[in-house]
């Protein structure tokens, strides 16, 4: 079946860019435009099946997670690009 992998907190859109962007060395600010119908302004991810079914629990904070995923993301990045280290790489597919 399907699964949600979660901390089951809630974070802001704002706050995981911001996240995001300190990890990749970037503070790029987001832009919001007007409300949508469907969107969905409060969200938060239950873990319980994958608890259930494997024993699961989130052992790192998200912050830590998404940093190692970014951290991993340049590193691939940086190889796949002759010269050049992870934040140049980013640089250099802009």
């Amino acid at each position: 079946g399907v699964c949600n992998v979660a901390t089951e907190q809630r974070v802001d859109l704002i706050r995981m860019a911001k996240i995001l962007g300190d990890a990749i060395g970037t503070s790029a600010e987001p832009e919001f435009g007007p409300q949508r119908i469907g969107d969905i302004r409060h969200s938060c991810g239950s873990a319980a099946r994958l608890r259930d079914f494997l024993q699961y629990s989130a052992s790192i904070r998200l912050e830590q997670g998404l940093t190692e995923l970014a951290d991993d993301y340049l590193r691939q990045r940086a190889s796949a690009t002759a010269g050049g280290g992870g934040r140049e790489a980013i640089d250099k597919m802009n």
